[in-house]
C-alpha cells in the first residue's frame, strides 16, 4: 500500500460523494456520485453479482452509499439490506430504500448479524477504503455472516485515498465462499 491515507468516517460526506458542488476541490472518493452511478450502471453491476450468486435470496451491501444497488435487488424480489457509515449519503437516499439501510461501521457493527445470517454479502468499491488491518479483522465477521461473497474491488490509481493492489493480492486473503472482481475489468475473477 502506497502514500495510502485512509478517511475517517466523518470525510465520507457531501465533499467525498459530490466533490466540486459545494464549490470546493474534490478531496478524492467520487466525483459526483449521482452522476457517475446512474440506474444502468447499478443494473449491470447487480447482473454481475446474480451472475455469480443466481440462486440468492437475502443479501447484505456493506458500504452501500444511498442504496442504489439494494434497490436494484428489492426490484427483483431479493431481500436485502445496506449497512453504511455516512449519514450524508444514506439521507440521499430514496424513500423506499431506507427502510433497508442501516447506519453503522462495518469495522465494528456486524455483530448484530447471526451466523451465515445472508446468502450473500456483497461490497462494491468499499474494502479499498479500509487499512490493511481494518481488512484482516473484519474478514472473519464476513465469513461468519455469509454463505458467500462477492467483492468488486476497485483497482484504484489514487492511492491517496485507496489500498491498490492487484486482484491476486486480495485472492491471498483469507475469504472464504467469495468471489473477487477486479472492477476495471469485470472478467478478472478470484474465486477463493
Amino acid at each position: 500500500m502506497y502514500g495510502t491515507k485512509f478517511l475517517t468516517p466523518e470525510e465520507f460526506n457531501q465533499d467525498f460523494f459530490d466533490g466540486y458542488l459545494t464549490g470546493n476541490q474534490h478531496p478524492g472518493g467520487y466525483w459526483r456520485y449521482d452522476e457517475a452511478y446512474n440506474d444502468l450502471v447499478w443494473s449491470s453491476i447487480a447482473n454481475i453479482i446474480l451472475r455469480e450468486c443466481p440462486e440468492v435470496q437475502s443479501i447484505l451491501e456493506i458500504g452501500c452509499a444511498s442504496g442504489k444497488l439494494i434497490k436494484q435487488f428489492t426490484n427483483r424480489d431479493i431481500f436485502a439490506l445496506g449497512i453504511e457509515i455516512s449519514p450524508y449519503i444514506v439521507g440521499k437516499a430514496e424513500e423506499e430504500i431506507k427502510p433497508h439501510l442501516i447506519m453503522g461501521d462495518i469495522r465494528k457493527d456486524l455483530a448484530q448479524f447471526s451466523d451465515k445470517r445472508f446468502d450473500v454479502v456483497v461490497s462494491h468499491m468499499t474494502l479499498t477504503y479500509l487499512s490493511e488491518t481494518d481488512i484482516e479483522k473484519l474478514i472473519p465477521e464476513l465469513n461468519r455472516i455469509s454463505k458467500k461473497q462477492v467483492h468488486l474491488i476497485q483497482e484504484a490509481p489514487d492511492t491517496r485515498f485507496n489500498i491498490s493492489h492487484p486482484i491476486e493480492w486480495w485472492g491471498k486473503l483469507p475469504f472464504e465462499n467469495t468471489v473477487l472482481i477486479g472492477e476495471e475489468n469485470n472478467s478478472n475473477v478470484a474465486k477463493t
